[in-house]
């Protein structure tokens, strides 16, 4: 389900008073939506099992599993003007693993994203939380923070930007945990793709082939005669 909600333009009286209604794009919008789902195969997900063979630890797949998700959000837009907009998301991450063996995971997530646009310049900015979720591994998996800044600048067929991601990150770690009657383990793994990083760029586009301009022909068609004349 969905909505979205904010009150529309137009000049109202109160108490003899005229009030005007801002424009939508003045106002903060506010979205909202809830969704439960199950992906195709879910019913019959392999899921990881652990035994002992000979002394020695053994993984095999049970094509038993079952997996729900369910990821409730709400979403806010402020839009005060064409140069600025503002944008927050966040909800809920809840998946759960059953017919091999119980697991779930839950988290709270959220998402924050700015943008500002002056001239021929724009700044984006964005930030999101860790997130926690587990897999069909029955392995759980908590990632970092993730933020970032970009800005660029486009005038005709030029466009430069430039950009960096996690800038306080300079050895980011993914942790993950297993937990079985049979093995058990909690890993730290360096996360090469998310570490302290900027960029800059640039490109030019060029305009290849011929021009052709297309013109439609002026027709009179205020004569009475069913003969249309072209001038």
């Amino acid at each position: 389900m969905g909505g979205l909600r904010y009150p529309t333009k137009g000049i109202c009286d109160i108490d003899g008073t005229p009030l005007r209604l801002r424009r939508p794009s003045e106002l903060c919008r506010v979205q909202y939506y809830c969704n439960g789902f199950d992906f195709p195969g879910a019913s019959s997900l392999p899921m990881a099992v652990y035994s002992f063979d000979n002394g020695m630890l053994v993984q095999s797949f049970d094509g038993h599993g079952r997996w729900r998700q369910f990821t409730p959000n709400i979403s806010a837009t402020w839009m005060p003007g064409n140069q600025f907009n503002f944008q927050i998301q966040a909800g809920w991450f809840y998946n759960t693993y059953s017919g091999v063996a119980d697991l779930s995971s839950s988290c709270f997530t959220a998402e924050a994203r700015v943008a500002y646009y002056i001239g021929d310049f724009a700044i984006n900015a964005w930030c999101t939380t860790p997130r926690t979720s587990a897999g069909y591994d029955r392995v759980v998996t908590r990632t970092i923070w993730d933020f970032g800044i970009t800005g660029n600048w486009s005038r005709g067929n030029l466009r430069i930007e430039a950009g960096f991601c996690n800038p306080f990150l300079r050895h980011p770690h993914h942790t993950s945990d297993l937990s079985t009657p049979q093995y058990r383990f909690h890993n730290t793994q360096y996360s090469p793709n998310d570490r302290q990083s900027a960029y800059i760029k640039a490109a030019y586009t060029v305009d290849f082939g011929k021009k052709t301009k297309h013109d439609t022909p002026n027709i009179d068609k205020s004569i009475g005669s069913g003969i249309l004349r072209a001038r």
